[in-house]
């Protein structure tokens, strides 16, 4: 069925997957990201479901590596439910150490001093990734500032990126996480602003078979009223984009 529409539409390509459509919005958030991370600290990200943020902290990830400045951690653990700060710690020890052969104490306070240790001999700033932030306990965040806290104090340099829903950005303006709060600093991803109408024409260039133009495939009306529904660079979207006429 997928190839008939395909064919029928003069699609090379699936709409779906189609790249990174960058706005200025894109490019100057990543700048502020980039900016605060080498500073080291709490770091708040937020964005609405479908907005695009699991692409734009990937490819900030990706360009924090690339970039080399920042050595960047994140755990692996596929059940997000158990994300905990020894989870998160056990991804530093690994992101960090040399060794091939990865030894963790068990002891607490041996833990934080070889950890102190894999800061100061890394030599450069940490980001430590943390997905699906906004469903973290409250007590998770304090002991998530007392660990950029320990870095510091053992001379290295930590930024916590937490990824969330906007739940964590009002978790983090609560009364109760004051404290916590006061020393995030909170960005806000917008998704597309208001670049739905130029993100739908990328989309169906991309996709397109060579020598077909947008119109043919969907009409200025069926794009205007498509790119207001639009709030979001969402597959659904694109796929309208590519079945309607």
């Amino acid at each position: 069925m997928q190839t008939e529409v395909m064919r029928y539409y003069g699609l090379a390509r699936p709409p779906v997957d189609l790249g990174f459509f960058e706005t200025e919005h894109h490019a100057q958030l990543t700048h502020d990201l980039k900016t605060a991370i080498t500073g080291g600290r709490l770091i708040a990200l937020t964005a609405t479901i479908g907005s695009g943020k699991t692409v734009l902290t990937r490819r900030l990830r990706e360009e924090l590596e690339r970039e080399g400045r920042v050595i960047v951690s994140r755990a692996l653990s596929l059940e997000k439910a158990k994300i905990s700060v020894p989870l998160l710690v056990a991804a530093l020890f690994y992101d960090l150490s040399s060794e091939k052969t990865v030894s963790i104490p068990s002891q607490s306070e041996r833990r934080e001093r070889d950890l102190q240790e894999l800061f100061r001999k890394a030599k450069r700033p940490v980001a430590l990734f943390v997905d699906d932030a906004h469903d973290l306990h409250p007590k998770t965040l304090t002991a998530l500032k007392r660990l950029v806290e320990l870095v510091t104090e053992g001379g290295g340099q930590l930024a916590v990126v937490l990824v969330g829903h906007p739940k964590l950005r009002n978790d983090l303006k609560r009364p109760l996480m004051e404290e916590i709060g006061d020393r995030t600093t909170v960005f806000e991803f917008g998704g597309l602003r208001d670049r739905q109408r130029d993100y739908i024409d990328w989309a169906l260039r991309t996709a397109l078979s060579p020598g077909i133009e947008p119109d043919a495939v969907l009409t200025e009306d069926a794009a205007i009223l498509l790119a207001v529904k639009l709030k979001t660079r969402s597959r659904s979207a694109a796929i309208s984009c590519a079945r309607s006429k």
